[in-house]
């Protein structure tokens, strides 16, 4: 087994470094969209919301993996069809609206 430096700062601490908890991980995942975007032309950011909906749509089964999966099938894909269709440019925005995921 493999034990990273984060895992073993987590549990002799007995606190949770930020990167480590959900919503900070979504953020991370939704922060590698943002390069590739502006490379494009699209300026993508996200809100809190969003992230804590994404996080709530996951669950916690398999962990960062349910999460990655999520972001996978409702922001890059939807984000790919757009490109695709010629309709994404500009700026984007995911936000969360009554829990409810939206790209505006």
């Amino acid at each position: 087994m493999l034990i990273t430096p984060e895992y073993l700062f987590a549990s002799v601490s007995g606190i949770t470094p930020a990167f480590l908890k959900a919503k900070g991980i979504a953020a991370l995942v939704l922060d590698e969209y943002v390069k590739p975007l502006e490379e494009k032309g699209v300026a993508f950011t996200y809100t809190p919301a969003a992230c804590k909906a994404l996080v709530a749509e996951a669950g916690s089964k398999f962990g960062a993996r349910d999460l990655r999966r999520t972001i996978r099938k409702r922001v890059e894909d939807p984000l790919a069809e757009r490109f695709v269709a010629g309709t994404l440019s500009g700026a984007v925005t995911l936000d969360a609206v009554e829990g409810r995921l939206e790209l505006v």
